[in-house]
């Protein structure tokens, strides 16, 4: 996810301080704009079906549920913001809304909550992520999310049989994804791709694209390779099961074909990952017997103490909207549709529907996981964070257009009282999730009175203004990739800015991140002594060494170097090598 970014700001030739906020812009508009055309085509397909006479199709309706899929996945929040209108309670302490004295108090509403309800976990979504400008894995990774998606839907359609198909045949050709070329190649490939089709019902071309997207999913964030792998095999599996419809086929034909996938994901992935170790050590299970505490088996673990649970209200809040039309849509149409299929024995679900049914089936599977397992990271209280993080934020994007898509086909159906009882009560819900950006974009950016721009250097320079000067005189000035000395703090600190708006390597920034990735806490804590030693220690011997052992060829005491060690000793500095820049108190030392 960096590296994309990095390679734009080299394409760009603008500042990283520039470009920062240029992808936090370009996410946004690639997660709304890639939402609106999944649910656009969902919406399209269906009515395609519906109409087969092809004599109307209603274009408002399926341009209304793209901009309904794009408003939910790239703005919308989920329930909490029902106690913008209580009186709120104690942060970290959440007590269900309807004990709370009611009444319209958006003061004391604080968004991030929305973000940490269930206690010791983390549940973000996108317009979060966006408002506080946050440029992890799991936000760079979701264009890519909405392209395998759309990838999925597409496979749908082209492998469908041809009574399902929107056009009743089948779309495009089976046999390769540019067959016409391929085909003309020889007689010996194209009997090998007309083989391998018969054998996974899936052209090899589409099975490599699909593999490629999903090894770039796991260089990005590597918990979205193992979701969507898994996603995209339900997909094969169904296909393969929709097409023979034996069940003794549809598993030789789906191993093959997973088995493809799987190489194609890890061939293509494999120059990151012969180079990177997870952080997750083996998967912990909750509330485990006594008589398993303590022992492990493969990659299960058995913890003592670890037994959190969610409780169901606050699970309806996060995820009641979603659900809300979920329920809906199996009352209103999957069930009276399997009915008439038992009477009639002719009606067939449409392919948006099966879309929606396998990855709702997903999501509900993500978001059940946590509640019984957890990956271990280095967290002891807040174990199943990341993982519900990371699961939670995923089953947000598939049910928010499955929401929009669900909302579309319910208006489509014929006038009874569950339709309207359905329209009001979505009506009230949808305007819970839709005023979070009221409150979040408000909240973080002054209201918006106040734009600053895009350079992502103001804020140093307003408020650490001689350091400020220096940072521009390394970017100006240091060729290569010299090791500079900074002071260390905690992580989402102004800790670590000088390394970080350089690019310059310095010898420890902010450790509990380190501590993560790393999984173990020795090297960052060796390290944070050290960096005071050679700060504080008159001893030019050991300093020396220190130096020496990190390759430290620039030392910078800045603002916070002065804050944090308050017995620096700058006639070391001075001793060890030459002063070549100083603005104010901020200088920075060329080590001899």
């Amino acid at each position: 996810g960096h590296l994309i970014a990095a390679v734009l700001t080299k394409l760009s030739t603008l500042s990283a301080a520039i470009t920062y906020n240029l992808m936090i812009a370009l996410s946004f508009a690639f997660t709304f704009c890639l939402s609106f055309s999944l649910g656009t085509n969902l919406v399209f397909i269906f009515l395609k079906i519906k109409d087969k006479a092809g004599k109307f199709i209603n274009l408002r309706y399926a341009i209304v549920g793209g901009f309904l899929a794009a408003f939910i996945v790239a703005l919308g929040g989920n329930l909490h913001t029902v106690y913008s209108f209580t009186t709120g309670y104690p942060n970290e302490n959440p007590v269900p809304f309807w004990q709370i004295p009611f009444g319209f108090n958006p003061q004391t509403y604080w968004y991030p909550n929305a973000t940490r309800f269930i206690p010791y976990t983390i549940h973000e979504f996108p317009i979060y992520s966006f408002v506080v400008a946050d440029l992890h894995g799991h936000v760079s990774d979701i264009p890519f999310v909405l392209l395998l998606l759309a990838l999925l839907f597409n496979l749908l359609i082209s492998s469908a049989s041809p009574s399902r198909s929107p056009s009743g045949h089948l779309e495009g050709d089976p046999k390769g994804l540019l067959p016409g070329e391929l085909l003309k190649t020889g007689k010996a490939l194209s009997h090998f791709l007309h083989e391998f089709h018969d054998r996974t019902s899936i052209s090899l071309p589409y099975l490599f694209l699909i593999g490629w997207i999903i090894s770039i999913m796991y260089m990005t964030n590597a918990l979205d390779g193992l979701i969507y792998l898994i996603l995209a095999g339900v997909f094969i599996l169904y296909i393969n099961y929709d097409r023979t419809r034996s069940l003794i086929q549809t598993i030789v034909k789906t191993f093959s074909a997973s088995l493809f996938l799987l190489f194609f994901f890890l061939i293509l992935n494999l120059p990151f990952s012969l180079f990177f170790k997870p952080f997750g050590t083996g998967i912990g299970v909750l509330c485990a017997p006594n008589f398993l505490l303590g022992k492990h088996f493969g990659p299960l673990l058995f913890e003592e103490g670890k037994c959190q649970k969610s409780n169901w209200w606050m699970l309806m809040i996060l995820w009641g909207f979603f659900y809300y039309n979920l329920i809906s849509y199996l009352i209103l149409i999957i069930i009276p549709q399997l009915k008439r299929r038992l009477t009639t024995g002719n009606i067939q679900i449409a392919i948006p529907d099966i879309f929606v049914i396998l990855t709702t089936i997903i999501s509900t599977l993500l978001l059940i996981f946590p509640e019984f397992f957890y990956v271990k990271d280095i967290y002891p209280m807040h174990y199943r964070a990341n993982t519900m993080f990371k699961l939670g934020y995923q089953a947000f994007i598939m049910l928010g257009i499955n929401s929009a898509y669900i909302f579309i086909r319910i208006k489509n159906i014929p006038k009874n009282i569950g339709k309207y009882i359905y329209f009001i009560i979505f009506s009230v819900l949808f305007f819970l999730i839709a005023i979070y950006p009221f409150f979040a974009i408000n909240s973080y950016y002054g209201s918006l009175r106040i734009y600053h721009g895009l350079d992502g250097l103001q804020w140093l320079q307003q408020e650490y203004l001689d350091d400020y000067q220096a940072i521009l005189w390394l970017r100006k000035n240091i060729a290569g990739q010299p090791v500079i000395l900074e002071a260390n703090g905690e992580s989402y600190t102004d800790f670590a800015r000088v390394s970080s708006y350089t690019g310059l390597p310095t010898v420890i920034g902010w450790p509990v991140h380190e501590w993560l990735w790393r999984g173990s806490y020795d090297e960052a804590g060796r390290r944070i002594p050290e960096v005071q030693s050679l700060y504080e220690s008159s001893d030019l011997t050991q300093t020396k060494e220190l130096l020496d052992k990190y390759k430290i060829e620039y030392v910078f005491v800045g603002t916070l170097e002065l804050q944090k060690y308050p017995n620096l000793d700058e006639n070391k500095c001075n001793n060890l090598g030459e002063k070549v820049f100083q603005s104010g108190n901020t200088k920075i030392y060329k080590i001899n």
